[in-house]
């Protein structure tokens, strides 16, 4: 795994695979292909994403060993709220 200072404010060394655990995240959203049982939601969800490009999700699904996660195409990097790590 990579390691990437916070104060990073360009993300072009992510890769689709890479998954940032993040203490800021207000909510998880990954790309697709990381998850499972994969559903559209009745109402998509927009998130200020990081350096402020706006991200809609209009899928979730669950992300194994992990919890249901939201997921969007537009995302880079992946990323993981650690409040919803802690509380599953």
């Amino acid at each position: 795994m990579k390691q990437v200072p916070m104060s990073c404010t360009r993300f072009s060394t992510f890769n689709e695979y890479d998954l940032l655990l993040h203490n800021q995240a207000d909510m998880s959203m990954v790309q697709p292909h990381f998850i499972h049982e994969i559903m559209q939601v009745d109402v998509s969800i927009t998130e200020n994403g990081i350096g402020g490009k706006q991200l809609v999700a209009a899928q979730s699904g669950y992300l194994d060993e992990f919890f249901r996660v939201n997921a969007s195409e537009q995302v880079k990097p992946n990323v993981l709220s650690l409040a919803d790590a802690k509380d599953n």
